[in-house]
Order: structure tokens, then C-alpha cells, then sequence
């Protein structure tokens, strides 16, 4: 009986450093490897929601809908208490243009988590969707009220004052956001481009920076701080920084994105 129970500790000790490996390999972007360390899981519990779950987020992740969806229904058909699947649900059908779905998805994982924060955000995501901008508003700042960390909500708030030329209070919601998670690269890019956008070069320079030091192969930050060096008219510098991007071309770069650098970067 005991050797049964210890046998039991022993695999689920072992399914959680698994978990934790295949996270790791999925921040660096090591999707496939990843994903194998997920089925090792798998095969040895078939009935772990948990690698379930991580392996419907990264075929999400690379565009493998039909797949995303197919493991995401097996966790909630394992578990339909899960809050967190209906969550993954609501995400996959939001990807797939299902807004419908996804809403309805969102809403079921409020009705099991109430203070669901990512939940929120998914509602706020369909809302933008439908064109409903002050709806998808209320549910971003509920979002970031249940979860002040989420970075997501930030953005899509930030994304929408900036539409509507509100530099100044898109600014301070993402400086909110790195006062509670410093290490958020994509708020200082994010930064950086709105300050450029309100004509703070000095400024934006300082956040782009930041950016690459917190991680040196952010492309958009190299591309962003490309433009502040023009805008200030370090051509030399901003050619070094285009030569590592794109070896092949850098001049024509340099002199596109000259001629374009007060036009406002993609939404990311």
C-alpha cells in the first residue's frame, strides 16, 4: 500500500518536472521538442489535462488549429471544471474567427472562475472583434482589476488609446504595467513606440534600450531604436543596427524606414 502511494508521488514529481521542461523548450520557441516532451507525458497519464492543455496552447501557437482544438476538448472532456480550459477554448476559436464560440467559451469559465482575469480579457478580445470598442474597455479593466500582471489587456487597452490619439494615458497604462512586471520586454517596446508616436525621441531611445537589454533579439526593438537613430540622425548607428537584421540590403532599409519613420509601427 505504501509502495503504491510512493509510486504515485514518484510520477507525479516526475509529470511535473516534464511540465516544467516543456515550458521552458516553448519560451525559447523549441516548439517540436516541446511538444514531444508533452507526449512522453501523455503516454505515461493520458489523462493529464495539464499536457493537454500546454500542448493545445503551443499547436495554437503554430498555427495548428484543428489539432489545438482536438486537445483542448479532450482536457475539458476529462474535466469539464476545468476554468482554464474553457479559456484555452474561447482563445482557439478566436483564432479561428469563431466569436460566437469563443464568447460563449469566455463566459462558461467566469461562470467556474468568477475572477478569471484572463477570462475577462478573451471577452474584451471578442468585443474588439465585433467593433464593440467601450464594451471590450469595461472587460480589459475588469481583466487587469482580477489580474494586474496581464500584459494582454494592457496592450489591447494601450492599442486602443493610441487609435484614438490618446498618447499621454496609453503611455501611463504601460507604465503602470512595468511597475508591476519590470521585466515585461514588450511594455518598453511598446513604450517606445508611443513615445515616438508623441515626438519623444529621447525617450523612446531610453525604452528601446531597455527592450534589448531585457531581450537582445526583440526585432521590433531593433527596428524601433533604427528609427529613433534616424529620427536623431545617426545614420552610422542605425545602419549597424539594420546590417544585423537584414546583411543583405541595409542601405534600402535604412532609407525606407527613413523616409517612413514617423509612420507608426504594427500593433503587436
Amino acid at each position: 500500500m505504501g509502495g503504491s502511494r510512493l509510486s504515485i508521488e514518484v510520477l507525479e514529481v516526475n509529470e511535473e518536472s516534464c511540465l516544467d521542461f516543456a515550458s521552458a523548450l516553448a519560451k525559447e520557441k523549441r516548439y517540436p521538442e516541446a511538444i514531444a516532451e508533452l507526449l512522453d507525458i501523455l503516454r505515461s497519464n493520458p489523462k493529464s489535462t495539464e499536457a493537454l492543455l500546454e500542448l493545445s496552447k503551443l499547436h495554437l501557437a503554430t498555427h495548428q488549429y484543428a489539432k489545438a482544438l482536438a486537445y483542448v476538448e479532450n482536457a475539458l472532456a476529462l474535466d469539464h471544471h476545468l476554468s482554464e480550459g474553457y479559456v484555452q477554448l474561447g482563445t482557439t476559436y478566436l483564432k479561428q474567427h469563431q466569436e460566437s464560440l469563443a464568447e460563449v467559451a469566455f463566459d462558461q469559465a467566469l461562470r467556474l472562475n468568477p475572477k478569471s482575469g484572463i477570462a475577462y480579457c478573451g471577452l474584451g478580445m471578442v468585443q474588439v472583434s465585433q467593433g464593440k470598442r467601450d464594451l471590450a474597455k469595461q472587460f480589459f479593466f475588469t481583466a487587469i482589476d482580477h489580474t494586474p500582471e496581464l500584459g494582454k489587456a494592457y496592450l489591447y487597452l494601450a492599442s486602443m488609446m493610441r487609435q484614438e490619439r490618446r498618447f499621454e494615458e496609453a503611455i501611463q497604462l504601460m507604465t503602470t504595467l512595468i511597475g508591476i512586471t519590470p521585466e515585461a520586454h514588450y511594455a518598453y517596446e511598446y513604450l517606445g513606440e508611443l513615445n515616438l508616436l508623441y515626438g519623444k525621441v529621447a525617450m523612446a531611445k531610453t525604452y528601446y534600450e531597455k527592450a534589448l537589454t531585457l531581450n537582445p533579439g526583440s526585432m521590433k526593438a531593433k527596428v524601433g531604436l533604427g528609427r529613433v537613430l534616424i529620427q536623431s540622425n545617426d545614420l552610422d548607428n542605425a545602419l549597424t543596427i539594420f546590417k544585423s537584421m537584414h546583411s543583405d540590403a541595409p542601405s534600402k532599409l535604412v532609407s525606407q524606414l527613413a523616409n517612413g519613420a514617423n509612420e507608426p509601427l504594427a500593433d503587436g
